[in-house]
């Protein structure tokens, strides 16, 4: 087989024509999922599987380094969907399907749904594609037909395809699927079953008419006019069936519900009639209505209710699969209304006796279980000892493997992913985790699974691969659910809550850490509701609720320091250094860094002590100490690099990179950026990556590059989209905007800077907000909007004042004094000139103050013209930028955050921050 790249044609499709603004928006709201299709090579084979409207191919996707990465490139394993746009096919009708089913896709995430990669677009050419995962086991019904697969490996396929269907009903708003059946359930290279082709999929509106997105009922392709009887899902399997004798449009009409059949739309209670249906073909492989192809005799079947009335078949014997037919019939009655929901589906089968299946050669039937032990494997990992630790964990492997002893090999593969998790070396913990949870379920061990899931989801948030953490901490959520184990359940609320403060939706992961913090006080279990506690001070941090994140994190110092546990001491400790740090506090931050720095020290945490040290190079070069702070930044860094923790060797370098920045030490920055630039792209860190990205843009700013400097915010922010950092998304927009503003592009200065705005307003983040206002009012008084100018710096002086920002508000000062100037507002900008003076002469800033004597002659003498009969200044004559704003906007600006290293054991982690917007505020001028 051999590889082509498929590209799109220059030329226009004949009779196509350009989509509307309202596809177009939403299509630019997706650009981090566009890929070029250049980048996708496609098997000479041809399809892989159609439908009627599309064709389905397998391919690779590779992704090319870019001009910062020329070192790296990755190929992964994709299925790419390509719609078709037939003559007689209404272009808009399918273009509105294609944007329609990309938006769902994009906003889903869940291991038992399919997950989208990407997208090729260009509609006026007649091309739409949707890359997704490939998945080497084909659908569900290829799979069992391919092995014997026993009833409990059958029964957690249909528990999987339950799980991905309830995420789907209790989306808010929900969503109907609406093409749910065997061919559209895929299998995983790990046995999960996901459910795939959204292309009948819909969000239902509420009967209030106000919990769906305006911007998805716009693309709904059916007219409410039209009978839904010609909106019967009419896609084809992802791969063809050599035994369906159906043509394309009939494949769905076995699956679809009566009242579908007579008119209606397909809804939430469709759904569960076709997921009963799917769940009969897994259990008895056979299609609905197998015993004829006539559309009549299946519509009379269907509309009459004439579903099976048992379950027959030699591999049909277990007692158990009775209470799971009893479940179907239900799922089967005529009135939607009384069908079960997907919840009651999913808890009735989750008390059935399942295991995840394998191939035949995967383990043995036969297990001979010997006492294996390996008390070396639980112990924390220093530098000397790791190689002997994973040769210890290695050989134990190979044993318990050769003696076909799957307990042991679970036992041994979950040791082997903590050591790898403590080095960081994530990919091959990840390795190792899943493995042991395989084992784990053929052992029948469901809380070593939930255990092995738990790391899983630790080990993808250290990386910040944010969507896949989810996915595992939700399944050890629901075994440990299942098997009532609270305290199990509590940790992976907090592993939710770190995902969502991550992702800086900080509502959703205070919600996490309160329903933790409240299991672990009704269990009695102090030190994980300290943990809880100082998820929660991180989002009140986050949140710039200073003093609730103050009482939380001594709450939780004084409830560690009595339990003796240093280490959560150590990290409270540190949560306070960030809150006194953000508040410009920096004599309470340093004293809380340094206790911080003696308690991490006391238990032997060396990461943790880097972590302290990063903390204090932070205050440091807040307070232009630019030599203790090189001093701070160099010892972390020479720790991280000791034991071997490059994605925090990472936050060092970017603080060298910002000292030298501050001291217009710009080659040297620059070498240093570039260098955590390439070392976060060998650790695929996308944060990391980020973050010095931003860097090289406030350089290439600083040295009025400001091609460069946008290419640099560019990639930062589709980084940023692309993990769910909205903090980074909008110090990212906010450097756009000054590049933008420096080369006098008003309009898109104007949409950066707004755009940060109401992101920052979002996440609750005040010194961002208050920097982008400053630039809207920048931008304002360059197109001499005066009025507008006047009440943008108005409202982030307030920000500032609220913040105690001395810098923030002499220069929001300095701003509103030249817009009162040019709208002859004498008196107001006299008064705002003199506050600043004063603030400038309190903080040390000369060229500030040198500037506001400036400003404040040029208004004497303003006002001297206008009182002597002479030339009356008129509002918009004065258009005056003073250097000393242009030279800090980028010290004004949020900063980035530091992510701490995430501890390998539970209870003690400081609940990874990686993502947390930065509230130090400027740093100096």
């Amino acid at each position: 087989m051999t590889d082509e790249r498929r590209d799109p044609s220059d030329a226009r499709r004949p009779g196509a024509t350009s989509p509307g603004p309202s596809l177009r928006n939403i299509l630019r709201g997706l650009h981090h999922r566009r890929v070029h299709p250049d980048n996708i090579l496609t098997a000479k084979c041809g399809p892989h599987g159609w439908g009627g409207k599309s064709e389905v191919y397998k391919a690779t996707l590779v992704r090319e380094p870019d001009k910062y990465n020329s070192w790296q490139q990755s190929k992964i394993q994709v299925a790419v969907k390509k719609l078709r746009f037939d003559d007689e096919v209404d272009q808009d009708r399918t273009s509105k399907a294609f944007v329609r089913e990309l938006r769902v896709l994009d906003g889903l995430n869940h291991p038992n749904v399919a997950k989208l990669v990407g997208f090729v677009e260009d509609l006026e050419r007649g091309i739409a594609w949707l890359v997704s995962s490939w998945e080497p086991n084909g659908n569900v019904r290829q799979f069992l037909m391919s092995a014997k697969c026993a009833i409990p490996g059958r029964i957690s396929l249909i528990r999987d395809t339950l799980e991905g269907l309830l995420y789907l009903h209790t989306r808010e708003p929900p969503i109907c699927h609406g093409d749910l059946k065997s061919l559209n359930i895929l299998v995983t290279a790990s046995y999960n079953a996901v459910i795939t082709d959204f292309g009948s999929a819909r969000v239902i509106k509420r009967q209030s008419g106000n919990d769906i997105h305006p911007s998805l009922l716009s693309l709904q392709t059916t007219n409410d006019h039209t009978s839904a009887a010609n909106n019967v899902p009419k896609l084809a399997p992802i791969i063809p069936e050599s035994d369906l004798t159906l043509t394309n449009a009939e494949f769905s009409f076995r699956w679809a519900a009566p009242e579908v059949l007579l008119g209606d739309r397909p809804n939430l209670p469709s759904d569960i009639w076709a997921a009963a249906w799917t769940c009969w073909e897994i259990l008895t492989d056979q299609l609905p209505f197998s015993n004829t192809n006539s559309e009549g005799v299946i519509t009379m079947h269907i509309i009459e209710g004439k579903v099976p009335s048992s379950i027959q078949g030699e591999q049909i014997q277990m007692s158990q699969i009775q209470g799971l037919f009893r479940l179907m019939t239900d799922c089967w009655a005529s009135n939607p209304r009384d069908r079960p929901s997907a919840e009651e589906c999913l808890a009735e089968v989750r008390r059935l006796p399942s295991s995840i299946p394998s191939s035949p050669t995967r383990l043995g039937s036969k297990i001979r279980f010997t006492s294996l032990s390996c008390p070396p494997a639980q112990m924390r990992y220093s530098t000397s000892e790791f190689k002997r630790m994973k040769s210890i964990h290695r050989n134990a492997l190979e044993v318990a493997r050769s003696t076909e002893n799957g307990v042991a090999a679970a036992d041994t593969l979950f040791a082997l992913g903590r050591a790898y998790q403590a080095r960081g070396k994530y990919q091959l913990a990840e390795e190792a985790y899943i493995h042991a949870q395989v084992y784990y379920a053929s052992g029948g061990n469901p809380r070593g699974r939930a255990r092995a899931f738990e790391e899983l989801g630790s080990v993808y948030r250290a990386q910040c691969l944010y969507g896949d953490a989810e996915g595992s901490y939700l399944r050890a959520k629901t075994i440990y659910t299942c098997l009532k184990d609270d305290l199990g359940r509590a940790s992976t609320l907090c592993g939710l809550g770190d995902i969502y403060r991550a992702r800086c939706r900080y509502k959703q992961a205070e919600e996490f850490y309160q329903e933790a913090r409240g299991i672990h006080a009704r269990s009695g279990e102090d030190r994980g509701r300290a943990n809880a506690l100082l998820g929660l001070g991180e989002v009140y941090s986050a949140q710039s609720r200073y003093r609730k994140a103050e009482e939380t994190f001594l709450q939780a110092r004084d409830m560690c320091s009595d339990l003796g546990d240093d280490l959560g001491r150590a990290n409270a400790l540190s949560g306070l250094g960030d809150v006194y740090r953000a508040q410009l506090k920096y004599d309470e931050a340093e004293d809380a860094y340094g206790a911080a720095y003696t308690f991490h020290t006391k238990a032997k945490d060396i990461p943790g002590i880097a972590n302290a040290l990063l903390g204090r190079g932070e205050v440091y070069l807040a307070r232009t100490k630019y030599n203790e702070a090189e001093v701070m930044f160099t010892q972390a860094q020479a720790i991280y690099e000791y034991v071997g923790n490059d994605i925090d060797k990472v936050n060092a370098l970017l603080g060298l990179g910002d000292v030298y920045r501050a001291q217009r030490k710009y080659d040297e920055a620059e070498k240093l950026f570039n260098q955590a630039l390439n070392l976060s792209a060998r650790t695929d860190n996308d944060l990391a990556r980020a973050n010095a990205l931003r860097g090289l843009g406030d350089i290439h700013l600083a040295q009025t590059n400001y091609d460069q400097a946008e290419d640099s915010f560019s990639l930062a922010r589709d980084l940023y989209d692309r993990i769910g950092n909205d903090g980074g998304s909008a110090d990212a927009l906010l450097g756009l905007g000054h590049a933008y503003r420096a080369q006098t592009k008003w309009d898109m200065a104007e949409e950066s800077f707004a755009h940060a705005q109401y992101i920052y307003a979002h996440i609750r983040n005040d010194i961002g907000r208050a920097n982008a206002l400053s630039g809207i009012g920048d931008v304002y008084h360059a197109l001499r909007e005066y009025g507008d100018a006047e009440r943008s710096y108005r409202q982030a002086y307030n920000l500032y004042a609220g913040l105690a920002d001395d810098s923030g508000k002499a220069n929001a000062l300095l701003g509103l004094g030249e817009a009162c100037v040019a709208q002859v507002k004498y008196d107001d900008a006299e008064m705002a000139f003199t506050r600043a003076q004063k603030i400038y002469t309190r903080i040390g800033n000369g060229p500030g103050r040198a500037n506001v004597v400036r400003a404040l002659e040029l208004l004497r003498r303003d006002r001297s013209k206008s009182e002597g009969g002479g030339e009356t200044p008129t509002a918009g004559s004065k258009h005056v930028r003073h250097p000393s704003k242009d030279e800090g906007m980028t010290s004004r600006r949020a900063t980035r955050c530091r992510p701490r290293t995430a501890q390998v054991l539970r209870h003690p982690n400081r609940c990874c921050p990686f993502s947390q917007p930065d509230l130090t505020g400027s740093r100096g001028c």
